[in-house]
């Protein structure tokens, strides 16, 4: 036999051998348990103990229901809390294992459990999954099952590495022979690129900041009125629509939007032409959740994420870092534990030996020191420091573009997108979930404004959770409306919560907050924005009382910071203070709306003052805020605006802003529309396009002169012309402005007694005119043939909510309806039809007639109809016994509301 064969046989008999002893092992931990096996079972009906024993000393154990997204219980100290165990279906035994009192089936599931130690060690967690077994198993018969099987798996993988041994042994011999051939004596076979190990100190700092960002991911509040439920940030974060700003194909330095499908393309190399990333949007639109995400990310090292192989990620928010120039103090004061032995100079050595870093900078543009020069976050941003590290900055628009001095890569948050999966974003806020966010979904739909408000994703987390609390919720005409409404639903929260005797008192705090509202139009209007403060100094500013209150309420958060006053260097003089924010930027600028409108409203002379300290493209929400609280104030602010020639687009929201529509507020859409070409630009928010809409048709509705009258009489001449040469057959009218219909009168003799078709092409469908009645009819010929593109365009409009309210043109309810009777020919599934005050009663045949006379024929289509009767109105008994009948010949039919 020779050497190579024996080294191979013995090579084999190694491999043989180590199978047998992990089978043994594999077969000893089947049969008991270990300290936290990452699978487990347990039976219905018993009580059972999902095993994670910690015998070390420990400070605290957090047990999650990782699929519901809640905290379990919570013991530190022999003290055990947390909703699991005061509702008596979960306890915790000392060792740490989670008990579960009766096993069923909901608790088939993940769960997580964090261990504490201490505030300088980090964090230790592992992930279970509980499988349910219904009928007891005997053991016996379990062996005898398993033996089998598992001798079976060992022979097969016995048999795959003795293939595998016989093939690496036949490449190595190849590879001797082409190295003797070459003279290369160097190893062929190549080698894996191996992780560098990291030293103590730096394994150290990694578990540290990996600790804060636990405690930071895993305690979003997305209702901050409501405190006692926080999720995991992977519970509540929604992919929307995020955009990247690309060169155009054609060249030429040309840009363009372009979607991504996921957040985590942000990283992918497809999208880094450099090194520094700039993610934009608007307040509310998800910015810091996001950036919260990437933490989770990393820390969990999910596999799909790009930043699965990068070594640390340092996350700071800018808002806290007035006055402090170095990024490694700051990584010191406000991610690692207060009694971290690491360094500033620890901190600079490992982050320039570590071989991949990513750090992300939250708000920009709450920066207190974004004017300034000398900070180590202007020379990061701008590549004259740590030029080879990847950084994130989050920011409002405009605000970093001063600054920066070279390319980077833009990435723009265009709000949530409307997809059938999207109301996973509110699954975790409401309690009777289908029928909840269907609801939603129908109001949002039924509500353009709200519709385009709520792809704000702040805002649809506050109008979910407010349409879950209130079945009578009020209609929002303006972002001042909504807002409003939400700031009372604040309070009220509190309110109901107190004795009658304070509700009084309660209500004096709420409506009186005028030192508020000053306190957060200086800070807004300041060269370098700072909207944090001092504790004590705000609350003595404010009232202990006004304080508390506004602080429990969720409006105002507190944070602890390093106080940094004095530059005492020494570690053991450092000490904390509490710091104060607006729950959100958008809060702060409400209350300082009401200073501005105030000042305006009191007084000329401060006008130009006040518009000069607030940008309105960088607080927009202020200048929209004052025109819905104060009519005197909007009329200055939209005159100003107008004066501007960048700001004749943002005068449009800040006029729709305000609820009455007096002379003056026609005079100035009157001024608008005059004064130049009215354009909608494809790059406009979907807001701003609709709000452009809706001034024209103010303006439309207030035109002096012929108006449709006008239009009527020369369509008819237009007509008569064609229609007198004998050999015209058609008259097509494409993509025109044609009146909705023409009195009868108009038409005379001759036009009637002429076969000529006058047809309409626009909207993607072609309308026949109508002499008998003057109306515009989808023409029956076009309806029997719907072209591919246009089958798609209907399915796309049947798909949402089809509306026919009383304050509908009968024009338009008659357009609406021949398209509705366009898709049940065509057998289109139409989702639902609402109608808000339109419904009068039902004929002889089964048709609903509408209060404009207009009859809506069945829809064998129709999935749910929506009758919404005036508040004076009782629909009879046999209009009921009516409409169930209509809803018979329907056979996709589900719901009757």
């Amino acid at each position: 036999v020779s050497r190579s064969a024996y080294k191979m046989g013995l090579f084999c008999l190694r491999i043989f051998i180590a199978a047998a002893v992990l089978h043994s092992a594999l077969w000893e931990t089947s049969l008991g348990d270990t300290a936290c096996s990452p699978v487990q079972y347990l039976e219905i009906g018993t009580r059972g103990i999902i095993q994670c024993a910690f015998t070390e000393s420990l400070l605290a154990i957090t047990w999650y229901d990782v699929d519901k997204g809640d905290p379990i219980l919570f013991y530190k100290d022999g003290v055990t809390s947390g909703q699991g165990y005061e509702s008596g279906e979960f306890d915790i035994y000392p060792n740490g294992s989670l008990v579960i009192r009766n096993v069923g089936i909901n608790h088939e599931s993940d769960f997580r459990v964090t261990k504490i130690i201490s505030g300088t060690i980090p964090t230790v967690s592992h992930l279970i999954t509980l499988h349910t077994t219904v009928h007891p198993t005997d053991e016996t018969s379990v062996r005898i099952f398993l033996v089998p099987v598992v001798a079976v798996v060992v022979v097969a993988v016995t048999v795959i590495l003795v293939a595998l041994c016989i093939i690496m042994q036949k490449v190595r011999k190849r590879n001797m022979k082409k190295k003797l051939h070459t003279g290369n004596l160097e190893e062929t076979l190549p080698m894996m690129k191996t992780k560098r190990e990291f030293s103590e100190k730096e394994t150290l700092f990694i578990g540290q900041i990996k600790s804060k960002y636990e405690l930071l991911y895993d305690s979003v509040q997305p209702i901050p009125y409501i405190k006692d439920r926080m999720y995991c940030v992977d519970k509540v974060f929604v992919n929307g629509g995020v955009e990247f700003l690309a060169n155009m194909p054609e060249g030429g330095g040309q840009l363009r939007w372009e979607s991504l499908g996921t957040y985590q393309d942000i990283l992918s190399e497809t999208c880094l032409s450099s090194k520094r990333q700039i993610l934009e949007g608007e307040p509310g639109y998800g910015k810091s959740t996001l950036t919260l995400q990437l933490l989770y990310d990393w820390c969990q090292s999910v596999h799909t994420s790009p930043l699965i192989n990068i070594d640390v990620v340092i996350y700071l928010r800018l808002r806290q870092l007035g006055g402090v120039n170095s990024i490694y103090s700051a990584i010191r004061q406000f991610i690692l534990p207060k009694d971290s032995n690491i360094n500033d100079e620890d901190v600079k050595e490992m982050l320039h030996n570590m071989d991949s870093v990513l750090v992300l900078l939250d708000g920009f543009d709450e920066y207190p020191d974004q004017d300034s020069a000398e900070t180590d976050i202007f020379h990061i941003l701008n590549k004259n420091m740590l030029q080879g590290i990847k950084v994130v900055l989050t920011t409002r628009y405009r605000a970093y573009r001063k600054i920066l001095h070279h390319a980077l890569n833009v990435f723009g948050f265009k709000g949530l997108m409307r997809q059938p999966t999207e109301p996973t974003y509110v699954k975790l806020l409401l309690e009777k979930m289908n029928k909840a966010v269907e609801k939603l979904m129908r109001k949002l739909q039924k509500n353009p404004l709200l519709d385009d408000l709520c792809q704000v994703p702040l805002f649809f987390v506050m109008f979910a959770h407010i349409t879950n609390e209130n079945e009578k919720m009020v209609t929002f005409n303006s972002v001042t409306s909504f807002f409003r409404y939400m700031i009372s639903c604040f309070h009220s929260h509190m309110r109901i919560k107190m004795k009658d005797e304070n509700v009084q008192k309660f209500e004096l705090l709420e409506n009186k907050h005028k030192a508020l509202d000053k306190i957060a139009f200086e800070a807004l209007s300041r060269k370098k924005q700072k909207i944090v403060w001092d504790k004590e100094k705000l609350r003595n500013q404010l009232g202990c009382e006004f304080y508390d209150r506004y602080f429990r309420i969720g409006i105002l958060v507190e944070e602890e910071v390093l106080d940094i006053a004095d530059e005492v260097s020494d570690e053991s003089h450092i000490q904390y203070k509490k710091e104060v924010r607006f729950y959100h930027k958008l809060f702060c600028e409400w209350y300082a709306a009401y200073y501005v409108a105030e000042c305006l409203s009191a007084t000329a002379l401060k006008m130009y003052t006040v518009f000069g300290q607030i940008n309105p493209f960088e607080l927009q929400y202020v200048y929209r805020f004052v025109c819905g609280l104060d009519k005197i104030a909007a009329e200055k602010v939209i005159q100003y605006l107008q004066s501007k020639d960048d700001g004749k687009k943002f005068a449009v929201l800040c006029m729709l802003e305000q609820e009455e529509k007096t002379e003056n507020f026609i005079k100035r859409v009157s001024d608008l529309v005059s004064s130049g070409v009215t354009t909608i630009g494809k790059d406009e928010s979907k807001l701003l396009q609709r709000s452009t809409l809706q001034i024209l048709g103010v303006a439309s509705k207030h035109k002096n002169g012929e108006g449709n009258r006008g239009y009527a009489r020369r369509t008819v001449k237009c007509v008569e012309i064609c229609t007198a040469v004998s050999e015209v057959e058609r008259l097509s009218f494409i993509d025109c402005f044609l009146p909705a219909s023409i009195p009868v009168e108009h038409f005379s003799s001759v036009i009637k007694s002429r076969h000529c078709k006058v047809l309409l092409e626009a909207l993607d469908y072609e309308f026949a005119l109508e002499f008998e009645s003057g109306k515009w009819k989808i023409n029956s010929e076009g309806t029997s043939k719907l072209s591919t593109e246009d089958r798609q365009s209907l399915h796309k409009l049947m798909s949402n909510t089809v509306t026919l309210s009383k304050d509908d043109s009968k024009h338009f309810q008659g357009y609406m309806i021949e398209l509705l009777h366009n898709a049940s020919c065509h057998k289109i599934p139409i989702y639902c039809v609402n109608l808000a005050n339109a419904f009068k009663e039902l004929d002889v045949d089964g048709n609903i007639i509408l209060c404009s006379g207009l009859s809506l024929p069945i829809l064998t289509s129709l999935e749910i109809l929506d009758i919404q009767a005036e508040k004076c109105r009782k629909i009879s008994q046999n209009e009921v016994n009516a409409t169930l009948e209509y809803i018979q010949y329907c056979p996709r039919f589900k719901q009757l509301m």
